[in-house]
């Protein structure tokens, strides 16, 4: 279960948002080796104006906040980041110009089914950690 939010500045995506979409939520798959992870994922664009990235940054500068379930394998953020580079690479995202911050969130923070806690409604499965 992954809650996903991506940012940056407005304009030089034209028209590829969704394409954005689809390269988190496959990238997701990827890190996590689960072909339909629980996720959603929200893409925000911003006026400059608004958006205050690193100096040397260029307009293309993304920031990615994934929530998720604790995650106790390295190996698995490692995946993540591997494949939310190559996936943003791919719509001309320099690997340089990505941030991204993994922020773990206890089972019973997460209110789903209803509103109740996760820990009390979901059965962990431990990762598939293989290479």
């Amino acid at each position: 279960m992954t809650s996903v939010r991506i940012d940056t500045r407005s304009g030089w995506l034209n028209g590829r948002q969704p394409a954005m979409i689809q390269a988190a939520q496959q990238a997701l798959s990827e890190a996590f080796r689960v072909l339909d992870i629980a996720s959603d994922v929200i893409l925000q664009e911003h006026d400059a104006t608004r958006f205050a990235a690193p100096p040397e940054a260029s307009a293309r500068f993304t920031r990615v906040e994934v929530q998720t379930l604790p995650v106790a394998h390295a190996g698995i953020k490692h995946r993540l980041y591997r494949a939310l580079v190559a996936g943003f690479g791919e719509l001309g995202v320099d690997g340089t110009e990505i941030k991204i911050v993994i922020i773990e969130v206890a089972h019973e923070n997460w209110g789903i089914d209803g509103g109740r806690p996760a820990s009390d409604v979901l059965t962990i499965e431990p990762p598939n950690l293989g290479p």
